[in-house]
């Protein structure tokens, strides 16, 4: 099934490289025959070679911005260049819970990108814009019908980053009902409202076929409840070193005692 597959964006810091270990581990034990590829800056990380990963490409930081607004440009980065016709994306801290991973594929039947809109509890950017929004944690999507959305979003980031810088803050067509300079202006440092003005859930599409996920697919609340497939919690709780740990005694316990080995030697040195 090479026709599809799923990416993790790591870039700029050693972290986000464990957490996409970690969700791809998540990922594997749930579909241990979807291939998994990593876009980093970070490509001597040995993690990248532990066994969850089955490619890992190597791309340059953006840079220019902070640390927030490089990983929004490296993010599309590696949307773009998904080895994969049919790919789903998740965020470093998403970890897949259950689930038919495979199956969600099929959705790309008829629709070109599908996404869970964001919940106006759980989302601050949804409450004080007053708009609804699609997060952007899990993203399923058909390689062949996206250039034009992932370029309109692109476009859209860099002048919402650029436009943030000026004072007062200039208003846009998606944040007119924001009045507050200070709250626009952290409001175009969030790339949900760039992707706003291109993929609206609450407007007709004009660039793309857009489905949106039940929200099973991009949980946010801290505790995952029953039935959740995809947990995406705004901060997750526990160390990273130990939820290696626990997938080091994991694959030892299912005979990979030379990957856990990879594990415990990581740990070991950090």
């Amino acid at each position: 099934m090479t026709d599809r597959g799923v990416i993790f964006v790591a870039t700029q810091r050693y972290r986000y490289v464990e957490e996409a270990f970690l969700a791809a581990a998540s990922a594997k034990h749930h579909a241990p025959g979807l291939p998994v590829t990593l876009f980093t800056d970070r490509p001597d990380n040995s993690l990248c070679g532990a066994g969850c990963f089955d490619t890992v490409e190597k791309i340059e930081s953006a840079q220019g911005g902070d640390a927030r607004a490089n990983a929004q440009i490296n993010r599309i980065t590696g949307l773009t260049r998904t080895p994969y016709e049919r790919t789903l994306y998740l965020d470093t801290d998403a970890r897949v819970v259950e689930g038919d991973i495979p199956g969600l594929f099929d959705l790309l039947d008829d629709c070109d990108v599908a996404m869970v809109e964001d919940e106006l509890e759980t989302s601050k950017a949804r409450r004080t814009s007053g708009r609804r929004m699609f997060n952007c944690g899990v993203i399923l999507y058909d390689r062949a019908r996206s250039p034009a959305w992932l370029k309109a979003w692109e476009t859209l980031t860099l002048r919402n980053l650029a436009l943030a810088r000026e004072t007062p803050t200039p208003f846009i067509p998606e944040l007119t009902a924001v009045t507050d300079d200070a709250t626009r202006q952290w409001l175009l440092e969030v790339d949900k409202i760039a992707l706003l003005g291109v993929l609206p859930p609450d407007r007709p599409q004009t660039v793309s076929r857009v489905a949106t996920l039940d929200g099973c697919w991009n949980y946010r609340k801290p505790v995952a409840r029953s039935g959740v497939n995809i947990h995406h919690p705004h901060d997750r709780v526990g160390s990273l070193a130990e939820d290696i740990g626990k997938v080091a005694c994991a694959w030892a316990a299912d005979g990979r005692e030379n990957e856990a080995a990879t594990l415990r030697d990581y740990l070991a040195a950090l």
